[in-house]
C-alpha cells in the first residue's frame, strides 16, 4: 500500500494512485468518457493534496496541527465537495470510492507516528470523506 503521510509526497505519486485506481480497480466500471472526467478532476486536486501534510513535518508545536487541520478542512469541506458536485451520479460513486481508498491509506499511515494530534487530524479528514458518501 502506498504511503501518503510524508513530507515529500509528490504530485506524480498522487497521479499514479489515481490512475492505478481508475484503470485497474475492479469496482470501477465507467464508460471511457466518464473515466476521463473523474481522472481529470482527481488530477486537478493533486497539487493541493500533495502539500496537505507538509505542516506536520515543517512546523513545530501546536501550530503544525492547527495548520494541518486547516489544510485538511479546506480540502475536505470546500475543494472536494465543489469538484464532486460537477460529476454525474456514477462518476460521484467512483470519486467517493477513490477517497475511501485514500482514507484507508491515511488510516494505515498515521499510527506509525504515534501522535494523538495527528491521529485526531487524520480522523477528522477521514470523517469528512465519509460524510461525502451521504450527500
Amino acid at each position: 500500500m502506498a504511503k501518503i503521510i510524508r513530507q515529500d509526497y509528490p504530485v506524480t505519486d498522487f497521479n499514479k494512485l489515481v490512475r492505478e485506481f481508475l484503470y485497474s480497480d475492479a469496482r470501477v466500471t465507467l464508460p471511457k468518457g466518464s473515466l476521463i472526467a473523474v481522472e481529470e478532476r482527481l488530477i486537478k486536486v493533486g497539487p493541493l493534496f500533495s502539500k496537505m501534510f507538509k505542516p506536520y513535518f515543517e512546523l513545530e508545536g501546536n501550530v503544525r496541527f492547527d495548520k494541518l487541520m486547516s489544510k485538511m478542512a479546506y480540502f475536505g469541506e470546500t475543494k472536494i465537495p465543489k469538484i464532486r458536485s460537477s460529476l454525474k451520479n456514477n462518476e460521484k460513486k467512483v470519486f467517493n470510492l477513490f477517497w475511501d481508498d485514500v482514507s484507508a491509506i491515511i488510516a494505515a499511515d498515521y499510527p506509525q507516528y504515534g501522535e494523538q494530534y495527528l491521529k485526531n487530524c487524520c480522523g477528522a479528514f477521514i470523517h469528512m470523506m465519509k460524510r461525502l458518501q451521504k450527500e
